[in-house]
């Protein structure tokens, strides 16, 4: 059957369901809490929009090796299905109608994996816990932050709106929360008393890469929220969701086409059209433009692999098919042809810019004839 992958990924979108992961706590949607309560219920609810399927929900702790505190399977729908999480710092307290309790010692949030009819949603609903002490319990209450975001993605623009309720002016700054990178501050304003006003922050377009550590690959560095601070106390938090990093790695598929007809294996001397994309179950429809490089290459035994084709393209749609033409050839150490999706961007790091390269490569390869 022959047919147009730009059409299909017209298709995709337009019929693409969404998966929403909400934390509430008296009711309200809340992105973090602070360790000034012992203890907090919360409740911890998907949704799907646009779909109804099967999914399994596992909560864990965001640490350099993340705790697994829960699993459950989930019917979703457009109502949302939730949980009851009980997360509390000292003592635990007697509360009934709980799924889980969490004691979460010293990570830094919790979050959720899903796994959609099969489709990777991972590290989605953070939660942030930040570490507080009674001499800063003033700050939230005489401060009042609120953002036009409750999440954002690399590139995003974010409005922080500041009111200073407290009797002395504040210093605020706007600073991008680094996973196993420093902190940078990328914004600050003076509020005076009885004022209000608004800090204007971009999030770095940096995608998760893997650093390298003492005996090879090391963590990976990726954006985890932006907070408001005084000093060392954060007073708001916005959580991040590196979408490359947490959906696109884990679910880029391939397909192939031989004169418009799908294909697993192709001659040498055939033109092949490669097209990558993602499934059509989503944590969200719009991004920041991502621009990117599609790559055809030869995947070659005992020496570096071959690029034979590229092209530069653009991804601001969740999901989406990129597609580009290359011709088969065949040496003694040819195992196939993959797909290749690399992101090229400079980045703001320590004062400079900073090159960041990452890649994903698409599934299955092409086999030879």
């Amino acid at each position: 059957m022959r047919f147009s992958a730009v059409l299909v990924a017209m298709a995709a979108l337009a019929l693409a369901a969404t998966v929403k992961v909400t934390w509430y706590y008296n009711g309200k949607p809340v992105t973090y809490i602070t360790t000034l309560n012992d203890y907090y219920v919360l409740k911890l609810c998907v949704k799907e929009i646009g779909g109804s399927h099967i999914a399994v929900l596992v909560l864990r702790g965001d640490s350099l090796n993340p705790p697994k505190y829960y699993q459950t399977t989930l019917k979703l729908s457009d109502q949302e299905n939730c949980r009851t999480v009980l997360v509390y710092f000292k003592k635990m307290p007697k509360v009934g109608g709980v799924d889980v309790a969490v004691k979460p010692g010293n990570v830094e949030g919790l979050y959720v994996d899903l796994d959609v009819a099969g489709v990777k949603i991972d590290h989605i609903g953070y939660l942030k816990i930040v570490k507080a002490n009674e001499e800063e319990a003033g700050l939230y209450s005489c401060l009042k932050v609120s953002s036009n975001l409750i999440r954002t993605v690399p590139g995003d623009k974010i409005i922080f709106t500041i009111t200073n309720n407290c009797k002395v002016p504040i210093t605020l700054q706007a600073r991008v929360d680094m996973a196993n990178l420093p902190d940078q501050t990328l914004n600050k304003t003076t509020v005076e008393p009885g004022k209000s006003v608004e800090l204007i922050a971009k999030v770095p377009k940096f995608y998760g890469v893997q650093l390298l550590g003492l005996f090879g690959a090391g963590p990976t560095a990726y954006v985890r929220g932006t907070y408001i601070s005084v000093g060392n106390a954060v007073v708001y938090y916005v959580p991040n969701y590196d979408f490359f990093l947490y959906y696109i790695k884990p679910n880029l598929k391939a397909q192939y086409f031989v004169e418009g007809k799908a294909v697993k294996k192709a001659s040498v001397g055939q033109d092949v059209q490669g097209c990558i994309y993602v499934p059509n179950i989503v944590p969200f429809k719009n991004v920041p433009a991502m621009n990117a490089t599609l790559k055809a290459v030869e995947d070659l035994m005992f020496a570096p692999d071959k690029v034979v084709a590229k092209s530069n393209i653009v991804i601001n749609t969740l999901p989406f098919a990129k597609c580009l033409t290359f011709t088969v050839e065949k040496h003694w150490n040819t195992r196939g042809y993959k797909l290749v999706l690399e992101v090229k961007e400079d980045v703001s790091l320590f004062g400079s810019k900073v090159p960041l390269v990452t890649s994903a490569t698409a599934t299955p390869e092409l086999g030879v004839k």
